[in-house]
C-alpha cells in the first residue's frame, strides 16, 4: 500500500508535464481540463488506497467545496451570466476541490504525518524535475524538432504549462522540496545540482513572481536557520542556498542562453525571430496588473452594494474587465481587456463578491 501511495503522489506531480501537449493543435480547454481531471482522479485514488481503516471518515472540511459551489451559484444567478463553458469549468473545479478536500482531511499513512510529508516532497522533487527538463527541451525547440514541428517556445520560457507564471510557481515547488529533503539526508552535491536545474528555467521564464518568492525563501530560510531544530536548520540553510542560486541564475543564465541561441542560429544560417527577455531587463511594475486593480477600484465606487456582496458570477471576469472603466493616468491611457485579474484574491472578489472572498480567506486559513 505504501508503494501505491508513493506512485500515486508521483503521478500527481508528473501531471503538469503532460500539458506540453499544447504543441499539438488541441484546444486549450481540452488539454487543461484533462490534466485537472486526471489530478482529481489521482487525489481520490490515493484516498481510497490509504483511507483510515479502509474507509473514508467524514470530515467537516468536505463542506468547503460545497459551500463554495453554493456561493458560486448565487453569483451566477445574480450576475445573470450562466453559460455552458462556465458551468463545465465550475463543475470541473468543484470535482478537483472535492478530491483535494477529501485528500487533506482523510489521508492516513503508516508512518504518520512526517512520513507522508517526506513522500510528498520526494514526489514533488521528481515531478518538478521532469517538468523542468521538459520545459527546457520545449524552450530550445528540441521537442518540436523531434515531433516534426517548427516553432520554438518564444522570448520567455513558457514551460510545460505553456505559461511563464504557472511554470515559475511549479519550479519553486521543486526548490522548496529540495530544501525540505535536506533535513532527511539529501547530499549537498545533489542539492546543488537540483537547484541549478530548477534555477535555469526560472531565469528563462523571467517572471516577476520570482521577486516575492526569493524574498519569502530568504526570510523563511533565515528564520529556520537561526531558530529551528537541527533538521530545520539544515532545511533553512539549504533554502538560503537555493534562493541565492536562483538570484545568481537570473544574471548568468540569460547571457549564456542568448549566446547558445545565437550560435545555433548562426550554424543553421537562421536569424533569431524573437527577442530574449531577462527578468533584470523587465520593469518591476506590471502595467496590466495595475490597470486591472484600477478597474476594481472603480468597481467599488460605481457598483451597488449587492454586486459587491455577490459578485459578477463565476467565469465572468472577462466581461467585467471589458465593461469596467479605467482611470486614465500618465501611465495608463488605453483600455485593455483581460480574462483574469492577475491576482487570485481580487478575481475571487469580482466573481464571487465579498462573501466569497471572506469565505475563502477564513476557510483556507
Amino acid at each position: 500500500m505504501k508503494s501505491l501511495t508513493r506512485y500515486s503522489l508521483l503521478l500527481l506531480f508528473l501531471l503538469p508535464s503532460l500539458t506540453f501537449f499544447h504543441i499539438w493543435p488541441l484546444n486549450s480547454v481540452f488539454s487543461d481540463g484533462f490534466t485537472l481531471f486526471l489530478g482529481c482522479l489521482v487525489f481520490v485514488s490515493v484516498i481510497f488506497l490509504r483511507g483510515k481503516d479502509g474507509k473514508l471518515d467524514f470530515s467537516n472540511f468536505i463542506l468547503y467545496p460545497l459551500i463554495l459551489c453554493a456561493i458560486g451559484g448565487l453569483s451566477l444567478l445574480w450576475g445573470g451570466g450562466i453559460g455552458n463553458s462556465t458551468i463545465y469549468w465550475s463543475g470541473l473545479i468543484l470535482a478537483v476541490s472535492v478530491g483535494w478536500s477529501i485528500a487533506v482531511s482523510s489521508m492516513s499513512v503508516p508512518g504518520g504525518r512526517e512520513d507522508y510529508c517526506l513522500e510528498l516532497s520526494k514526489a514533488a522533487l521528481y515531478g518538478v524535475l521532469a517538468f523542468a527538463i521538459i520545459s527546457l527541451l520545449l524552450y530550445y525547440g528540441i521537442v518540436q524538432r523531434f515531433l516534426g514541428l517548427e516553432f520554438a517556445d518564444g522570448s520567455r520560457l513558457r514551460g510545460a504549462w505553456r505559461q511563464p507564471n504557472l511554470t515559475t510557481t511549479t519550479l519553486w515547488f521543486g526548490v522548496v522540496a529540495t530544501a525540505f529533503l535536506a533535513g532527511s539526508g539529501l547530499s549537498k552535491k545533489k542539492q546543488l545540482m537540483l537547484f541549478v536545474v530548477f534555477s535555469v528555467p526560472l531565469a528563462l521564464a523571467a517572471s516577476r513572481l520570482n521577486y516575492p518568492y526569493i524574498c519569502l525563501a530568504l526570510l523563511l530560510g533565515g528564520f529556520m536557520f537561526r531558530l529551528g531544530t537541527e533538521n530545520q536548520r539544515k532545511q533553512g540553510h539549504s533554502l538560503l542556498i537555493g534562493a541565492a542560486l536562483v538570484m545568481i541564475s537570473m544574471v548568468i543564465t540569460p547571457i549564456i542562453s542568448n549566446s547558445l541561441i545565437d550560435y545555433k542560429n548562426a550554424a543553421a544560417s537562421q536569424t533569431d525571430s524573437y527577442d530574449r527577455v531577462s527578468l533584470l531587463e523587465r520593469e518591476v511594475v506590471d502595467s496590466p496588473r495595475i490597470s486591472e486593480s484600477l478597474k476594481i477600484y472603480n468597481h467599488l465606487k460605481s457598483r451597488k452594494i449587492s454586486h459587491i456582496m455577490f459578485g459578477e458570477g463565476v467565469g465572468r471576469y472577462g466581461f467585467f474587465s471589458f465593461e469596467a472603466p479605467v482611470i486614465h493616468t500618465e501611465y495608463f491611457k488605453e483600455q485593455s481587456t483581460w480574462l483574469h485579474s492577475h491576482n487570485l484574491y481580487s478575481m475571487i472578489f469580482v466573481e464571487l463578491g465579498l462573501i466569497g472572498l471572506v469565505f475563502v480567506l477564513v476557510a483556507t486559513s
